[in-house]
């Protein structure tokens, strides 16, 4: 079976690193994607102080036009699929391509809370 994990967009700051915080301490393993690489790193380094699965830091400008593709090439290395999308980033207008693999009967876009 294929780990899953929580593909956070905009993780570096903010909203997108509280809920980087609360998804992890919830025991989801996450995929942060910001442009600031080295906010991301110090922020897996946080999460993976304490005890938890390793983040994956995707360093990417989603509003590069091949975004989605280094995304989906990042998660495809790590052997991982999105179970849960947070997509916070302020200018994420296509986080994903559609060759993604993000299984709809379990992704839920309209709850906030971690589980």
């Amino acid at each position: 079976m294929t780990e899953r994990v929580t593909l956070i967009t905009g993780a570096s700051a903010g909203i997108g690193t509280e809920l980087a915080r609360v998804f992890a301490s919830n025991g989801h393993r996450v995929a942060l994607v910001a442009r600031r690489a080295d906010r991301l790193t110090a922020l897996a380094d946080e999460l993976g102080a304490k005890g938890g699965a390793a983040p994956i830091v995707i360093s990417c400008d989603l509003q590069q036009t091949d975004a989605g593709e280094r995304i989906a090439q990042a998660l495809t290395e790590a052997g991982v699929e999105v179970e849960y999308l947070v997509n916070n980033a302020a200018s994420a207008c296509s986080a994903l391509p559609s060759s993604a693999t993000v299984p709809s009967s379990s992704t839920s876009s309209t709850s906030t809370s971690a589980r």
